[in-house]
């Protein structure tokens, strides 16, 4: 892990999963005026936390995050599953808010 990716889940604040993702993290995003690497972990429970997420959502879900990659300007770098939510781990565009990609993925 990188020494900033090691400090923070030292601390406790972010997952050792989060901590692993920012030492693979070599894409930096290039605009004009501007080099970031944004990423944002998005947790999306389940309607009354019901267990809904089998085999069969898990590869929907996955096809479903492959065209949104294709047509926004966003990259996922994990998509993880439990029985009753889902885990993103999501690389974005310093032009999307955090609002806006929870918008995108909510469609």
């Amino acid at each position: 892990m990188p020494l900033l990716g090691a400090a923070l889940f030292t601390l406790g604040l972010i997952p050792r999963q989060i901590a692993a993702a920012l030492y693979c993290v070599n894409e930096l995003i290039h605009k004009k005026h501007n080099v970031s690497v944004l990423m944002y972990h998005i947790v999306c429970p389940a309607k009354y936390r019901r267990a809904v997420f089998s085999g069969v959502v898990n590869a929907k879900l996955k096809e479903a995050c492959d065209e949104i990659q294709k047509r926004y300007e966003i990259t996922f770098l994990e998509i993880g599953t439990d029985d009753d939510h889902v885990h993103f781990l999501v690389q974005g565009a310093p032009t999307y808010s955090p609002k806006q990609l929870v918008q995108v993925l909510a469609r």
